[in-house]
Formats: structure tokens, sequence, C-alpha cells
């Protein structure tokens, strides 16, 4: 009897204190900045500050390693990944809604509010920009300007006006060669896809909206955004097809750009200016952030949110956006010290937070952008008007458009 009771006992002792101790006591974490020194550094302070350890583990930018883990059931508590990806892992039903818990988070009312459209998925919140904002809108040299003649505060406001401070900007040898290109607009990588999307936004219409999915190529806004495109580079020759010029040594007047240039450059960064960029119908501000998703079959839910809202607590923010060189995601950010030591960081913060359009996530991202690229580049080529380009491509948007 005795022997029962001493086992007894050992079992009322230690069996509560491992249930504890398997609720509360570790949380994993996929990352593409794993081996980064910022968050290896605040992962040990939660860690200290909670006694919740956590398993940080390097991923790449594919979702395929994403898909094997849920299939397999062995999926991170949290993940983060970069906003080509979202709509593809939330249809798949990787992400756990967001929106009550974010809501009780002490400092939400401060995010800026077109912040929680980069993750919002069908209505739902899955994921937060998580080491902070990419804006782009237009920046231009001003002494390039003045040098045409140009005000350096009157900065192009429509496309008209594009087209003529791009010309007068543009620079070239007496052979022809360019110098100095009036906008940098690029064709290489994924830029031509990228501009798909500014002009057919500032026309009206969403590139991975709702409405993409009732509509053809064929469509006015679309054929307006990619003969635009096309204009600017093979009519107006405000830039040449592969000339990459920059503000360092003046050899482009404007880019659509955000941020690094006026960290990438200290010495032309007194001279950059940051404006609206020049629209045809809809001012857009484009704005991406990597995000952060809790997963949802996370094991340690509780221990991840914790997480999740240290990462996102501003504390931990100032110096993750810091050490990244993105603009935060809470209008306080424009009072932070290294903010304010980059005037312009606060007029893109403004333009955030009055023109600021986050693009929807689309399951079909990375087809359509192939596509989207692939439609500028052969546009770009002039064997074919864009609406005789965009006409070839109908069908296969088509059928990609009945795959959601």
């Amino acid at each position: 009897m005795k022997r029962t009771a001493v086992v007894i006992i050992f079992l009322g002792l230690t069996l509560p204190v491992f249930l504890v101790v398997a609720h509360s006591s570790e949380v994993s974490l996929w990352t593409q900045s794993a081996t980064q020194p910022w968050l290896t550094e605040i992962l040990q302070e939660f860690t200290e500050e909670t006694g919740i350890t956590v398993e940080s583990k390097g991923i790449g930018w594919g979702v395929e390693e994403l898909y094997v883990a849920y299939a397999a059931g062995v999926m991170p508590d949290l993940f983060t990944h970069g906003t080509a990806a979202l709509g593809a892992l939330a249809e798949q039903g990787l992400m756990a809604p967001l929106d009550d818990i974010v809501q009780k988070w002490d400092f939400t009312k401060d995010i800026i509010p077109v912040v929680y459209d980069i993750a919002r998925y069908k209505g739902q919140l899955v994921g937060m920009a998580w080491y902070g904002l990419t804006i782009e809108s237009l920046v231009y040299h001003t002494e390039v300007f003045e040098e045409v003649g140009l005000s350096k505060d009157q900065p192009p406001e429509s496309w008209d006006d594009l087209v003529t401070y791009g010309r007068k900007l543009t620079l070239r040898n007496p052979d022809g060669t360019l110098l100095r290109s009036g906008l940098h607009v690029a064709d290489t990588s994924h830029s031509p896809s990228g501009w798909f999307r500014t002009f057919t936004l500032q026309c009206g219409l969403d590139p991975f909206g709702e409405e993409l999915a009732s509509i053809t190529l064929l469509d006015d806004r679309i054929v307006s955004a990619v003969t635009f495109y096309v204009d600017l580079i093979n009519t107006h020759r405000i830039n040449d097809r592969g000339f990459a010029g920059t503000f360092l040594n003046r050899s482009s007047a404007m880019r659509k750009d955000s941020i690094a240039p006026f960290r990438r450059y200290p010495d032309e960064a007194p001279y950059l200016r940051v404006a609206l960029l020049p629209y045809k119908e809809v001012p857009v501000v484009h704005i991406i952030g990597d995000f952060m998703s809790l997963a949802s079959s996370s094991k340690n839910r509780d221990s991840a949110l914790q997480l999740f809202e240290y990462i996102m607590h501003p504390d931990r923010q100032y110096r993750i956006n810091h050490a990244q060189g993105f603009l935060p995601i809470f209008t306080r950010g424009i009072r932070w010290d290294w903010v304010r030591e980059i005037p312009a960081s606060h007029e893109f913060i403004t333009l955030a937070m009055e023109h600021g359009y986050a693009a929807t996530p689309h399951p079909q991202f990375f087809e359509l952008r192939d596509m989207q690229n692939r439609i500028m580049r052969t546009a770009l080529d002039g064997k074919n008007a864009p609406r005789v380009v965009l006409q070839e491509e109908n069908d296969a948007f088509l059928a990609l458009m009945r795959k959601r």
C-alpha cells in the first residue's frame, strides 16, 4: 500500500509540471531571415523574457517546402514569406485567420491601415508585414531637373507630364547612345510585370483582383497600360532596353523607387525628392511587405502567438526596420530618430497613408506575373501592336483564370 501511495504522489507531482512545460516551452519559426543577426538577437531576448525556446529554421522563397511540410503534418508554428506567394499559400489552407488575434494587440490602432491589405485573402487577415514596408512612388533628381530648366518643386503629375519631362531629361550622345534616362523604365527580370501592374492600377483595374476573372486581356485599361509602357521606350525613347541608369552617376533622372536610393547613395540623397507617381486615372502608391503567418496547423499556438506579438511590437519593429532598410508599418514610425534622419521617409509614409494600395493576393500570382512579363517584352519587340499581343495571350489568360 505504501508503494502504491508513493507512485501516486510521484505522478501527482510530476505530471502537471510536464504538461505545463510541453505546452509553453517551445515554438518553431521557419523564415528566410533565420541567419540574420538582428533576428537571432530578438529571439534570444524573447526566450530570456518568457522561457519559451524558439527553433528557427531557414527556408527559401519557393512554396514547395511548405506544401510538403503541410501534407506531412510537420508545419512550423510560424513562417514568413513574400507577398508573391501569399495567395497560393492561403488558397491551400496553410494560414490561420488573424483578425481577432491582431485586434487584441495594444499597438494595433497605430498600424497604417493599408498594411492590413497586404496579407488579406478573401476577406480574412492571414499575415502581417513583419519587417517593414517597401513603398514605391516617384523619386527624382532635383539637380538634373534644374539642369534642363525644370523646377525641382514641380514634378510631373500626369502621364502626359511624364512623357514631356522624360523626353526633356533624357540625354544622348550625338550617335544616339543613351547617357541618361529620363525615366528608368526597366525591361529586365520581373520589372516589366511591375510596370504592367502599376499602369493597370492607374487605369482603375487591380491586375489581381476579383474583376480580373470576368474580363479579357483586351479590356481597354489593360491595353492602355501596355501601350503606354511600350511607347515610353519605343516611341518617346526616355529609356533604352537594357539601360540601367542610376542616381549614383546621374544616369537616371526619375525612377519608380522606394527609400532604397536615399540610403544607398548618401552623397546624392540631398538632391533626391519623392512625389506621387504620375498617373492616368487613379493615384496609386504601391506597397508590399514580406509577411509572417501563424500556421493553421500550429501545435504550439499560444506560444506562437506570444512570439508573433513580440516580434510585431514597435520596440522590435524599430530595430528590424532599421536593420533591413524598410519603412515602418506604424504611424509613430515617422517620429523614430533613424526615420527622421531621412526626410524622404516622411514623404513615403504620408503618400502611403493617402494613396497606398496593396495588390490583391492571387493564387496564380507566379503564372500571371510570367504572363505579364511575356506580354510586355513581346510588345516591346514591336512586331505586333500591344492589342494583338494581348489577343494572342488571351486564351491562356482565360484558362488561368478558370483555375481559381
